[in-house]
């Protein structure tokens, strides 16, 4: 599971991240060979692991629009709200690792400057976080059990999820093999 999720997270890393440029940038060339040149104040997107080096260097400051409180809070409502192992909402692509990537910026910013409302917000983006993790995961659980409903939401989970989703499934068929034989399985 380490390994599967390890790759899904490397693939996040090279995913596009939009920043604004601090400082003008001659001439930067990406990864795929694009050549990027911009002037103070542009907007422009780069690789995220390369949007973290050149924020520390203070070229360009990441901009935080793929994730937002409200968004968690529109996600937690309707996560709470489900009643239906199946009902189980689709959630944005690399929610989880946006939503670490933006807590880790609020925490940052938080020992910068100290302000109440910056706090606040962290301590209500992971009350709500938990409590929308705790609740797919336990529809995960559940659906581990029952091929059919592991079906039916596997559509709808994060790739982070279908390896859980995965691993459990793995882990109770062998667990079955072994306690009642190979017969159960």
């Amino acid at each position: 599971m380490t390994t599967r999720l390890t790759l899904l997270e490397k693939a996040y890393e090279n995913t596009m991240a939009k920043v604004i440029a601090l400082k003008s940038i001659d001439r930067m060339v990406l990864p795929d060979g694009t050549v990027i040149t911009a002037q103070r104040g542009d907007k422009i997107e780069i690789p995220r692991w390369m949007a973290r080096v050149l924020e520390g260097e203070k070229t360009v400051s990441i901009l935080w629009d793929d994730v937002s409180i409200e968004d968690i809070i529109r996600i937690h409502y309707r996560e709470m709200q489900r009643v239906s192992l199946k009902d189980i909402e689709q959630l944005p692509d690399n929610f989880y690792w946006l939503v670490r990537d933006y807590l880790a910026n609020l925490e940052r910013r938080i020992r910068e400057t100290p302000e109440p409302q910056l706090i606040e917000e962290k301590r209500r983006m992971q009350d709500y976080l938990n409590e929308i993790v705790d609740k797919r995961l336990q529809t995960i659980a559940l659906s581990s059990l029952d091929e059919k409903m592991s079906s039916q939401i596997s559509a709808r989970l994060t790739p982070e999820e279908q390896v859980l989703l995965d691993e459990l499934r793995n882990l109770i068929r062998e667990w079955r093999s072994k306690i009642l034989g190979s017969n159960s399985v």
